[in-house]
């Protein structure tokens, strides 16, 4: 009913070879056996060399998924976003070229740097001493040893000094105050003028919210001499300010000096 099977076939010269590289004898007197068996014996000896070879392979290294750290909001009332520093700025002016920098003197008794232009002493300074960079809202404390002058006598030492120029200068505290008034008046007088850095605080009253806040040893107090820079986080013109001091809800960014 079958055809009868096809006859084994001897070991060619190159299954010879192979059976003597993996140590297998096709002889004579083993043609009984097949090529089939000699080819398992074949398979079986290379599955055992990969076998000895995984023991030498280096074991895969898995790395542990990155850790996202949970972010935690910050409220900004009474949170202090810098500390007052004081810091010396050495120059020297016998180039002829200009400090570079805006000053605030609306103030009386706190000279305030509005702003560091892209060319100057100053801004030659800053580049080559990033940690002591001058910044808007630095406060000029001493000019060549002497307190800061009045405005007049601050010009003229600044345009007759020829040489080196010394500024001992304080890097004011920050301090974010969030206002709710509910029903409560302020408390608090400052002075609007056009040409000054934001609006500084001229009187505090015994009665109102800055005087409750400042009874509260918790929380930073509003000084007089501070300036308020921005509300809600926007920095408006003098007079713009005024008026959102009116609001009932407000945050305002406070500027400190140690005078």
């Amino acid at each position: 009913l079958f055809p009868p099977p096809p006859p084994v076939p001897e070991c060619s010269a190159s299954s010879r070879f192979a059976c003597n590289m993996w140590g297998c004898c096709c002889s004579d007197d083993d043609k009984s056996k097949g090529t089939s068996e000699n080819v398992a014996i074949i398979m079986t000896e290379k599955l055992s060399a990969e076998h000895k070879m995984e023991k030498y392979l280096p074991e895969p290294k898995f790395q542990d998924p990155p850790q996202v750290e949970e972010t935690k909001e910050v409220e900004p009332k009474g949170a202090y976003e810098t500390a007052s520093s004081l810091y010396t700025v050495k120059l020297d002016k016998s180039s002829g070229r200009a400090l570079g920098i805006d000053i605030d003197m609306t103030d009386p008794q706190v000279c305030v740097i509005t702003a560091v232009k892209p060319e100057g002493l100053i801004a030659d300074w800053s580049a080559a001493n990033a940690g002591q960079a001058v910044a808007p809202h630095d406060r000029i404390v001493k000019v060549n040893g002497k307190d800061t002058p009045d405005s007049d006598e601050l010009r003229a030492i600044l345009k007759e000094t020829r040489d080196t120029i010394e500024f001992l200068l304080e890097r004011p505290t920050v301090t974010a105050v969030a206002i709710a008034k509910s029903g409560k008046k302020l408390g608090m007088a400052v002075s609007v003028n056009d040409s000054s850095c934001g609006v500084w605080v001229k009187s505090i009253q015994d009665e109102g919210l800055i005087a409750e806040l400042n009874a509260d040893k918790s929380k930073p107090s509003i000084k007089l001499h501070d300036r308020i820079v921005e509300i809600d986080g926007v920095s408006n013109p003098p007079a713009a300010f005024a008026e959102k001091l009116k609001q009932d809800n407000f945050t305002m960014k406070v500027v400190s000096y140690d005078i």
